[in-house]
């Protein structure tokens, strides 16, 4: 089965509480400081937005569909985790 966003971000925070404290986390505390990092990006920054503006048929046209895709993406991977459990 595949990772959810959840599991792969708390991997990442374990591995660096090991490296900078000597000590980890269990993976309830970590999926949970993962599901805290996720939510606090469910709001791009300008700079997401401006990087999610894709150009269409060159330069001077782009389509900016990334405020609205972005969120959706971020409620999709916390809802995946509620799914697995």
């Amino acid at each position: 089965m595949e990772e959810t966003m959840v599991e792969r971000v708390g991997a990442e925070l374990r591995r660096e509480c090991l490296e900078v404290f000597g000590a980890t986390w269990s993976n309830d505390v970590a999926w949970r400081f993962a599901r805290a990092a996720i939510k606090a990006m469910r709001e791009p920054s300008e700079a997401m937005v401006e990087a999610g503006n894709l150009p269409v048929w060159d330069d001077s046209v782009t389509v900016g569909l990334s405020e609205e895709i972005w969120p959706a993406m971020i409620d999709a991977a916390l809802e995946e985790q509620e799914k697995v459990g």
